[in-house]
């Protein structure tokens, strides 16, 4: 195997000459990479080799991180990301009964791994093809109301799967310490729950008690999620990070792809059911009206599966902390996302999740507003 010290990664012929040294001989020869668009954290391009892989396929995706940000170098973070990944990519690949199962003919997959040198790091994955995320698809497609419910639920149905199936003793003992990622949790307090006081202070119309109340829950609740070690989340669970497989007529063909899981880490689950509820939302208000039909059938087939039958005091608690989530991801990222550039509607969005972050134990507040059909799936899965 040749020394790859020499070799620069995050160029086409490093990367290439990367892969045509160093990888196994059993495998076909890398004989073209092509850079790919959208990788913020790493390097990441699609290699065609000479040969099929064990997918049948003659392409992958190969990943490379450096310990700064792929489209920041002046941003710093651990190349220690990737192996969360990779650990992740190889629970489900080997089917662990600590994970959900994900059958071939099912709705929710994750890519498959080929090739990992947590040295370098590189990381080869199984090519899924040139498909659009959820918010693209949702932004220049339209889905009927039955395709947005059908996604929603299967992703509601995995999510709490895999947050239940985490969160047992066994699986907390193996896994745990594997997924600690606490570079994650520092990341994720400072980009949202740190930034909401400042972000917040910028709107003329919000009352000095509301930016207040606001600020300090967020902060608290900040302070809990890197406290929490409650389940397995994905971490980062928002449409960008959900492909959706399609025909090339756009027809949605059954099956959603969940990657890049290097924030994967325990944590609290309402980190996850918050910040798709706030994206599904931002892409219903200002994108597509469907996908509120999406979210509605996320939150029903989340809330069936982790309450029904549980205490009103584990409800509120839920509730309480998806609100904060819900709040605060809108917040930290309305403006920087590009949802809109009229100065009015930011402000009116970041308005409404204020009141969500500051009224987030008021039970009212939950069946009026934004997360009003999760408020009422709570209350019908008593039995």
């Amino acid at each position: 195997m040749r020394n790859t010290a020499d070799l620069d990664l995050t160029t086409d012929a490093g990367i290439l000459s990367y892969l045509v040294t160093t990888l196994p001989a059993d495998f076909p020869r890398a004989v073209e990479v092509t850079r790919l668009s959208g990788g913020h954290a790493n390097f990441v391009w699609r290699v065609k080799f000479a040969g099929t892989m064990e997918d049948g396929k003659n392409t992958a995706i190969v990943k490379h991180a450096e310990p700064f940000l792929a489209d920041d170098r002046d941003v710093l973070l651990g190349t220690i990301r990737m192996k969360y990944e990779y650990e992740i990519y190889t629970l489900f690949a080997n089917r662990s009964p600590l994970l959900p199962y994900l059958p071939e003919d099912g709705p929710i997959h994750v890519p498959k791994i080929f090739h990992y040198d947590p040295a370098t790091p590189v990381l080869l994955v199984q090519d899924i093809g040139v498909h659009l995320d959820l918010k693209t698809f949702f932004s220049t497609h339209k889905p009927s109301d039955d395709e947005a419910v059908a996604m929603g639920r299967a992703l509601g149905t995995f999510l709490v799967d895999f947050h239940s199936k985490a969160a047992d003793t066994e699986s907390k003992a193996k896994l745990m310490e594997p997924f600690e990622n606490e570079q994650a949790r520092m990341i994720i307090q400072a980009a949202v729950h740190d930034r909401v006081g400042t972000i917040l202070a910028g709107v003329n119309s919000l009352s000095a008690d509301t930016l207040q109340a606001a600020t300090e829950s967020a902060k608290a609740f900040g302070a809990e999620l890197m406290e929490s070690r409650e389940t397995l989340i994905m971490g980062d669970f928002w449409p960008g990070n959900i492909i959706v497989e399609s025909d090339a007529t756009g027809r949605y063909l059954g099956k959603l792809w969940i990657v890049d899981w290097e924030v994967c880490r325990y944590g609290l689950r309402a980190m996850d059911v918050g910040q798709f509820s706030a994206e599904a939302y931002l892409l219903s208000h200002f994108r597509n009206p469907v996908a509120r039909s999406m979210l509605t059938a996320f939150h029903r087939a989340y809330v069936t599966g982790f309450l029904k039958g549980k205490p009103e005091g584990l409800r509120r608690t839920f509730m309480r902390q998806v609100s904060v989530q819900f709040g605060s991801h809108i917040v930290a990222w309305a403006e920087f996302a590009g949802w809109t550039k009229d100065q009015q509607k930011l402000e009116e969005i970041l308005k409404v999740a204020a009141t969500y972050i500051e009224n987030a134990t008021e039970q009212d507040n939950w069946e009026s507003g934004e997360l009003a059909e999760l408020a009422d799936f709570l209350h019908s899965t008593d039995n």
